[in-house]
């Protein structure tokens, strides 16, 4: 991918699971965040990690379809809001 979009911004989104946003609420450790920042900052690509937003949620299970543990319509707009909102969005889009 990153050769792919040479000369491009480029975004690289970690969307949590409700199993990461718990154990997130609990340890405050996120581990792939980290590498994620490393990885992205040595091939100059942007990182939005959506993990610590969610965490502010009181009941994130109320983000989620029970079923299968996809974004409900709720989960989808939080994550829309929160992209939409974040400075590293901001500034590709008005580059």
């Amino acid at each position: 991918m990153i050769e792919e979009t040479k000369g491009k911004q480029v975004i690289v989104l970690t969307i949590p699971t409700l199993k990461d946003v718990k154990l997130y609420q609990k340890n405050h450790k996120n581990t792939l965040s980290m590498e994620m920042n490393k990885f992205c900052k040595e091939n100059l690509v942007h990182y939005i990690d959506l993990l610590p937003s969610f965490d502010t949620v009181k009941n994130p299970g109320e983000l989620y379809v029970e079923c299968d543990g996809h974004w409900n319509e709720k989960g989808e707009k939080s994550a829309a809001d929160l992209i939409l909102k974040h400075s590293i969005y901001q500034k590709a889009i008005t580059f």
